[in-house]
């Protein structure tokens, strides 16, 4: 790889002890003539005592004149030959740099504090369909932005001009043949000792293609639940028929058999039921009804429900605002987040001994519901995942193998991306866990009537 040129270099010196020894004993000859010419011009006495005299002084002189020059100069020689070396080893690091950063599959767009672009690498031209030349100068993504909710990009720049941390966000953008594309965005700022930020690196990666896939994957899942709905309907609808003895009596094994046929209807009901929802909400088409409603009695509804599938007793502690009245938020949504807390709390709590705690409180304009339980607990390597989609932790697993993994991530999803709540959790294994989540209600009612649940990605 050629190296670059930093104009006049000196020659490389390969020993600067034999350069010393050249140097001076360069010097002391013309010296050492000089001083013999002198004394026998000025002082004309034996040559013998000029030759003496003249070597004592000139060896005098030589440990003053090494450390006034000689030895700072070899210093610096070898100082100016340590600094090429570095020069030449940091051009070569850089050249390898910016020929990884030119070749990486990612647009990668390098600005000032200000945000604008001082560097375009070969991808941001075959993603975007503008040239470096045409990007470099303006601001960083003006060329092909597609316009998003101004709430975005405040977002966008508060993180990494304010907070100063990276952003990573999904944005639609438009190429320069008008083409509209989906990718995400990385912005990094990148900030000096003192913390003050130089420049911002962004990465930008086309996810067009994945999205399609994952469309079509919701609405497969979307259309298949929705035809899946009936038939278990149907079936429920006839075993209570039968269970209840109106078409002839039935004898106790017929019952034990009636009684698993519905519980498992019961499961694949909760199941459709939840994919279905997913699907609303990752296809944006989830929709927000407000009403007023007493989620006290959404609650006894729910263990009502529970302990009837279940069939097993409760001891039931409940830690309710007494200030707590009716307000307005979306029954389903909040049925939703109960059912799965409280399911969650059933099913993983000993059967012989299920004690669960319910919290209701309203904190500003949140309502924070809160359900604990005293069941097999989340390992600690397995908490950092239980929010994810179809994630379940190792014992859980092995205690109800028939889980799906969506009931916790379904709640993250409604409250947290698409309603900009919380969601947390304490626990510890074999000592039960306490879930917290913190609904905004002023999110389910900012506008009258029916609204959509953003989309969540």
């Amino acid at each position: 790889m050629a190296k670059h040129e930093h104009g006049p270099t000196i020659a490389r010196i390969t020993n600067p002890v034999r350069l010393l020894i050249t140097v001076v004993a360069s010097i002391f000859v013309v010296e050492f003539g000089l001083m013999i010419g002198l004394q026998y011009v000025l002082a004309p006495i034996p040559p013998l005592e000029n030759l003496l005299d003249a070597s004592v002084l000139v060896i005098l002189m030589y440990p003053i004149l090494y450390y006034l020059s000689f030895k700072p100069l070899v210093r610096e020689i070898e100082n100016r030959e340590n600094l090429e070396h570095k020069l030449e080893l940091s051009n070569d690091d850089l050249l390898k740099f910016k020929l990884a950063i030119d070749n990486t599959s990612d647009h990668v767009v390098i600005t000032d504090a200000d945000g604008i672009a001082i560097y375009a690498n070969a991808a941001a031209y075959r993603l975007t369909g503008y040239r470096p030349e045409e990007t470099i100068g303006k601001k960083a993504g003006t060329l092909w932005k597609l316009p998003m909710p101004s709430e975005y990009y405040r977002t966008l720049w508060h993180t990494i001009k304010v907070e100063k941390k990276t952003f990573v966000g999904e944005i639609k953008n438009r190429k320069k043949n008008g083409e509209v594309y989906t990718a995400v965005i990385k912005i990094s700022p990148v900030l000096d000792q003192m913390g003050n930020i130089i420049f911002f690196v962004g990465l930008e990666r086309d996810i067009t293609k994945e999205k399609e896939v994952e469309q079509a994957k919701d609405e497969f899942v979307s259309l298949a639940s929705h035809q899946l709905r009936t038939p278990p309907s149907i079936i429920g609808w006839y075993t209570e028929t039968l269970q209840s003895g109106d078409l002839g009596p039935i004898n106790e094994k017929q019952v034990t058999y009636l009684t698993e046929i519905y519980r498992a209807n019961q499961r694949m009901i909760v199941v459709i039921n939840s994919l279905l929802n997913i699907s609303r909400i990752e296809m944006g088409t989830f929709s927000i009804t407000p009403k007023e409603i007493e989620i006290r009695d959404i609650v006894d509804e729910a263990m009502k429900e529970l302990t009837s599938r279940f069939n097993r007793t409760v001891t039931l502690k409940k830690d309710y605002d007494p200030s707590l009245g009716h307000f307005s938020a979306d029954p389903s949504i909040m049925t939703i987040i109960i059912d799965n807390l409280l399911s969650n709390a059933f099913k993983y709590s000993p059967p012989e001994k299920t004690e669960i705690e319910i919290g209701l409180k309203k904190e500003g304009d949140c309502l924070v519901l809160s359900v604990k339980d005293n069941g097999i607990g989340i390992p600690l390597k397995n908490q950092g995942q239980i929010f994810e989609k179809l994630f379940r932790a190792d014992n859980a697993i092995a205690v109800n193998p028939d889980g799906t993994g969506l009931g916790l991530y379904m709640i993250k999803k409604i409250v947290v991306d698409g309603l900009g709540g919380k969601i947390w959790f304490e626990s510890a294994i074999n000592k039960g866990a306490t879930f917290h989540v913190s609904v905004p209600l002023s999110s389910m009612k900012k506008k009258l009537g029916t609204t959509r649940l953003a989309k969540v990605t």
